[in-house]
Parts: structure tokens; sequence; C-alpha cells
């Protein structure tokens, strides 16, 4: 168990130099995969110490509900079918990584992916990010860590084939339960860059601090493309995704870094708002 967990105030945090879970880096280092195993470094820095990844089956649920959005640029994110016809991801993934806030939109979202064959295929047709979230800023500052998500609506449901990981929104008790290893275990799945066409999960993975502003510290082993790859839990009625994968952190005082995950607190309300607006609830919608 970790020691020393904390809740905390949103204090500034130095965002690790290779923050490059951006789409245009993550674009990158995909390309250099066949190169990761001579260069360990740049890949598997988040890893804590060992790497617990395990590929699982994609086109059995819950992992089916997980799969990759493309974007304009080539690149792509990690995202969950929360709804039948909306992926959660992250909104920083809808933008150019380069620093310039250019939009880079997204085309496909293929559920269940793995090595070219998927459970179910469907078209994006809009997107939804926080109106308060800037690009630039995200890659500049932590002031908008919580901001981190976004919808992304289908021309179809896919439900019926891949299947849908409700969101669950966490209580603060819930969350000390975490950090002190007395709760339910979290697993993490997403499209990491070193084996981008494969579905791989970390379970167990530990949360070692919350914030205040939504937002969590987290041991599960990611790297780029897993933006927006969700955090989820088993409960009686089955998965929810409690937190989204963002953003790397660097530890300036111990051998590891800080994986960022914004809560499922943060967009919870927010993604029930969306599917009223937008007439979203139901299958046939």
């Amino acid at each position: 168990m970790v020691e020393n967990v904390t809740v905390e105030g949103g204090h500034p945090r130095r965002r690790a130099a290779a923050l490059a879970i951006t789409l245009l880096i993550a674009a990158l280092l995909a390309a250099a995969a066949p190169a990761a195993a001579d260069k360990p470094g740049q890949y598997y820095r988040d890893f804590f110490g060992h790497d617990d990844r395990v590929e699982v089956d994609s086109t059995q649920y819950p992992w089916s509900a997980v799969g990759k959005v493309y974007f304009d640029s080539g690149g792509h994110c990690s995202g969950t079918l929360v709804a039948p016809r909306v992926v959660l991801t992250a909104a920083h993934c809808f933008f150019i990584g380069d620093g310039s806030g250019r939009i880079d939109r997204p085309t496909d979202f293929f559920a269940g992916f793995s090595e070219g064959r998927y459970v179910a295929r469907a078209r994006a047709v809009s997107w939804y990010v926080p109106p308060d979230f800037n690009p630039v800023r995200h890659l500049q500052t932590s002031d908008i860590d919580g901001l981190d998500w976004g919808f992304l609506v289908l021309n179809e449901p896919l439900d019926a084939e891949a299947g849908v990981i409700p969101v669950y929104p966490l209580t603060a008790a819930e969350l000390h339960r975490a950090m002190e290893g007395g709760w339910h275990r979290i697993t993490q799945a997403g499209y990491s860059a070193d084996t981008e066409n494969r579905l791989t999960a970390h379970r167990g993975c530990p949360v070692i601090r919350v914030f205040d502003d939504l937002t969590i510290f987290h041991q599960c082993d990611t790297l780029q493309g897993d933006s927006g790859s969700p955090l989820f839990i088993e409960v009686d009625g089955g998965p929810r995704v409690v937190a989204l994968e963002s953003a790397t952190y660097g530890n300036p005082e111990g051998p590891f870094d800080f994986n960022m995950a914004v809560d499922a607190r943060a967009f919870y309300q927010p993604l029930q708002r969306f599917l009223r607006e937008s007439r979203l609830l139901n299958r046939a919608d």
C-alpha cells in the first residue's frame, strides 16, 4: 500500500517534459514502437517498477466497450462507449498537440479494436468539450486539469455489439477508501503506444492522491495513446467508469512520475445533461 496519500488542493503540478500523450507526439511514438526495446526510458518511464499490463480479449465485454478514436491527423486516443451513441475520451484529444490549439476533428470510433479487426465501428458526427477547456493552457498549466474530458457522438448506436460501461460518480468517502486500499480494484484499459493495435489492461491499480480539482494520481501503467482511456471498477451491476486517463506529471522527489486521471465527479452530471439535451438517452434516439 502506498503511504502518505493525501487529499490536496489545486497546487501547481509540474507537467512532465514528455507530456506526449498529445496526439501529434503519440503518433510519432507509435511509429517508433519497434524500437521500444532499445529505448526503455522512452516507453516505460510511467511504469512503477514493473509492467503490469496484460493483453485482453477485446471481443468480450467489458473490453469490447473500449476502443480507439481516430482523428484527422491520423492519431488516436482511447475511448469508452458510455451510452449507445456516445464515447467518453479526453478533451485534449480533439486538438493538435503542438501548442497551436488547432482542432483535430474525430473521424471514427472502433469498439473492441484488435489488430485491424473490431467489434463495431461508427463515424463521428459531433463532439463536445467543456467550454472553459483551452488546449494551449492545458499544455502549460495544471489549472484546468479537471476539464480534460469530452464526448464524441456517433452516427449510429453500438451498444448491441459492444456494450456500454456507465459512468459512476465517486464520493469523497470512496476516494479515501481507494487510497487506503480498502475499495474496489481499479482497472485501466487502453491502446498504449507500444501495443497500439492491441488492447491492454492493468488490473488492481492504486489511487495515491486525490485533488479538489476533481483529479487523481494513480499508478496504472499507461503510455502515450492511453489518453482518454477508462479507469473502471466492478460492482454488482457490472463495470462502471470512475475516472478518465489524462496526463503525466514529473515527480522530483521520487523515481516514478505521477499518472493523472480526471475522476467521474467532473463529467458525470455534464454527461447526463448532454444526453438529455441531445436526446441520446435511449438507443433509438
